[in-house]
């Protein structure tokens, strides 16, 4: 049995128009771009932002491998 809650987002994304879709996935992307650096500032508070920014560039790179 599917969910309510799944088939209404099923439909939604269905009704986008592709730049759409695209402009949610990249927003998407973003936050969690966004939440990884949070958190390696948290786990590295002393971590210049440089660094952070590396940090979640090589953790996005080995993600996709």
């Amino acid at each position: 049995m599917r969910s309510p809650a799944l088939e209404l987002q099923q439909r939604l994304v269905r009704a986008m128009s592709p730049e759409e879709k695209i402009r949610a996935s990249e927003a998407l992307r973003r936050a969690a771009w966004d939440l990884k650096a949070a958190w390696i500032r948290s786990q590295q508070p002393d971590l210049p932002e440089g660094d952070v920014q590396e940090a979640v560039r090589r953790w996005f790179r080995d993600a996709a491998a």
